[in-house]
């Protein structure tokens, strides 16, 4: 019996952590710091998030900080992106398109729940790449 309550603990918290891992806390815009450069997290439009396996949270400012952290991150348990509005994407379901003129941190990459919404956004911006979060942290985290 406390086999089956454990394993259904387990199995709610890995339910909880579907949608973007929502239940971690964004960080604190305008305050919190990237954990890769160092710069001040300005706004939601670019932030990246991972958990660790020990629940330690860490925060970027943009895609390519994270996708960095990730050569050296154990499997991690959550990876998330900041999408548009209040959405958060999970690494699995995301899409990147960059924009090479934005004045966003580290080249323009934004996240996107499909690549019909970053092929929308290239097209409305006159240019740009999209890729997969595999061709992302591929080539990106380098």
């Amino acid at each position: 019996m406390p086999r089956l309550v454990a394993l259904a603990l387990m199995l709610l918290a890995l339910g909880c952590q579907r949608g973007g891992g929502d239940a971690l806390p964004p960080p604190v815009y305008g305050t919190a710091t990237c954990a890769s450069c160092q710069n001040v997290i300005a706004a939601p439009r670019h932030a990246a998030q991972l958990q660790r396996a020990d629940g330690t949270v860490l925060s970027f400012d943009a895609p390519v900080c994270l996708f960095r952290a990730l050569r050296t991150e154990n499997a991690p348990r959550v990876v998330r992106f900041h999408g548009e509005g209040d959405a958060w994407i999970a690494a699995s379901d995301a899409w990147f398109a960059s924009f090479p003129d934005d004045a966003a941190p580290h080249g323009g990459w934004a996240a996107f729940p499909s690549f019909a919404a970053a092929q929308d956004a290239v097209t409305q911006a006159g240019r740009g790449e999209i890729l997969a979060f595999d061709q992302a942290r591929d080539r990106l985290g380098q």
